[in-house]
């Protein structure tokens, strides 16, 4: 009884006890005591069991870790020093780095050897008889232009025995700090608010007696003052478009955004409605936003860094006119529906010794059917027409006679419909004459010509206005519906204009 009485405490039978008691029943059951204590006995055995439910439960913690880590890589893509970085962070939460290329880790007294790339476990080492440190760092997740606290929340354990409180230093850059941290069981936390580098050591005594290797814990705070810089800055405009890009670096926290304003804000919404005068840009994006005014335009730019540091201003001037060059209308119209979008546009180098405002009026695509184009000027021929001139006036009766000198080729060209009916084979009615005066080249090359066009002639037909209002309808008005053409009566193909309607725009041909 006495004995029992001191192997108890104020908590109830102690571990001692519950031994002895165990091991008196075992004999008193006829269990000899080599069965209990020997290589293969019972405590033996139970040792074995405990070991390997430990060693399980360590990988199965580690495999969880891990696991954590490689769908982050896979799912963020991330650098690979921030690859690394979230690595640790996570390994050290539910163990202890170690090996030559941290490629080891302590997790409860096992020790396993990982594959970092992967990442995954590729061996057992063993068992660790020392002492194993944890800790997590929080504060120092984004970055910041200011100083700020960061902590790391330190959990120390000896695998096994009983963790000796009292052996356990802790340093701050090389100056012991012990005495000023609440070490308690094991678990404590320290601070840092410095703005440069620190590196706590951390070690405690194992169950031989041992001081074990300090662990070391580097701090780098994510603290960046340095604006970063724009390297590049442009805008270019083309007709109503402006195209802007920027570019910018930035060696710290990294480059978070360019920003944009334009002045003035003159600039089509976007699809949602919100403003596209100002925004942002990621480095080497190119922008394309449409002005609503001709006139010049300062687009401003900016960067910001993931601190918050702003550049120094930098801007780029352009002028916009409500049109396009010859160049880009060859260019940019390969397919109806890209002419459908620039059909109305003015052409704002097309400068014949008459003048005039031009735009795109018709473009022939050609088909299977007519692969020289419907009006045989060519497959991808753009026609453009100048706007109506009050100041250009001509009274058609004075043609009723006239004769195109290459015979009515042009004519027909412009009228396949008419050239294959029953009056296209000769010019012999009223309206005939006048029409092959407005289409013979002859007539209006001289005054409405340039290098750039193949041809100039006074207006188009009937049946390249139908083809290009229906054009119009299909991509603006779709409700105006579709309109048909056809000759109309014995006096030939119908045209926009009678004997003594007076002409006031003229067409020209480009390919």
């Amino acid at each position: 009884m006495n004995i029992r009485q001191n192997l108890k405490n104020t908590e109830g039978i102690t571990l001692v006890a519950l031994v002895v008691t165990l091991i008196v029943l075992l004999i008193l059951a006829g269990v000899s005591l080599s069965a209990v204590f020997n290589q293969d006995g019972i405590f033996s055995r139970a040792n074995q069991a405990t070991t390997k439910y430990g060693k399980e439960k360590s990988r199965e913690t580690l495999e969880l870790a891990l696991g954590e880590v490689k769908m982050m890589k896979y799912e963020e893509r991330p650098d690979e020093t921030t690859y690394n970085q979230k690595l640790d962070e996570q390994l050290n939460k539910i163990g202890q780095i170690g090996g030559t290329d941290n490629d080891e880790v302590t997790v409860d007294g096992f020790i396993w050897k990982i594959d970092r790339n992967e990442p995954k476990i590729i061996d057992y080492i063993g068992e660790d008889d020392g002492i194993e440190i944890r800790y997590t760092i929080t504060g120092n997740d984004t970055w910041t232009k200011e100083a700020k606290t960061i902590t790391v929340n330190v959990t120390v354990k000896n695998n096994k025995g009983a963790l000796d409180t009292s052996s356990i230093k802790v340093t701050k850059n090389g100056t012991d700090i012990t005495s000023s941290v609440s070490i308690g069981s094991g678990a404590f936390t320290l601070t840092t608010s410095d703005t440069t580098e620190t590196i706590f050591t951390i070690s405690a005594k194992n169950s031989e007696g041992e001081q074990s290797t300090p662990r070391v814990i580097k701090i780098i705070p994510k603290i960046d003052t340095t604006p970063p810089t724009l390297t590049e800055t442009n805008a270019t405009s083309s007709g109503m478009k402006i195209t802007i890009k920027a570019q910018a670096t930035d060696t710290q926290s990294g480059l978070k955004t360019i920003n944009y304003a334009v002045t003035p804000d003159t600039i089509k919404l976007a699809e949602d409605g919100t403003s596209k005068a100002t925004g942002t840009l990621n480095s080497g994006e190119v922008l394309e936003l449409t002005a609503t005014a001709e006139g010049e335009y300062t687009i401003t730019f900016t960067a910001t860094d993931n601190a918050g540091n702003t550049s120094a201003s930098a801007t780029a001037k352009v002028t916009t006119i409500d049109g396009i060059t010859i160049a880009e209308a060859k260019a940019r119209i390969k397919s109806m529906d890209d002419y459908k979008e620039l059909l109305g546009t003015k052409v704002i180098d097309y400068n014949p010794p008459a003048g005039g405002t031009w735009r795109i009026f018709y473009y022939d695509e050609g088909d299977d059917e007519n692969p020289n184009g419907y009006f045989g000027d060519g497959a991808g021929t753009i026609y453009l027409k100048r706007d109506y001139d009050t100041t250009k006036t001509t009274t058609l009766s004075s043609y009723i006679s006239y004769n195109p000198i290459d015979g009515g080729v042009m004519l027909r060209r412009q009228c396949p419909l008419w050239s294959v009916g029953a009056g296209g084979s000769a010019i012999n009615l009223l309206h005939e004459h006048c029409v092959a005066w407005l289409t013979d080249p002859n007539v209006w090359n001289d005054e409405y010509k340039t290098a750039d066009a193949y041809y100039a002639i006074g207006a188009p037909s009937r049946e390249m206005w139908t083809k290009a209002y229906n054009a119009y309808v299909e991509e603006y008005e779709p409700t105006r519906g579709r309109i048909g053409c056809g000759i109309l009566n014995q006096y030939g193909y119908g045209w926009c204009y009678e004997r003594r309607r007076t002409i006031r725009f003229t067409l020209s041909w480009i390919k």
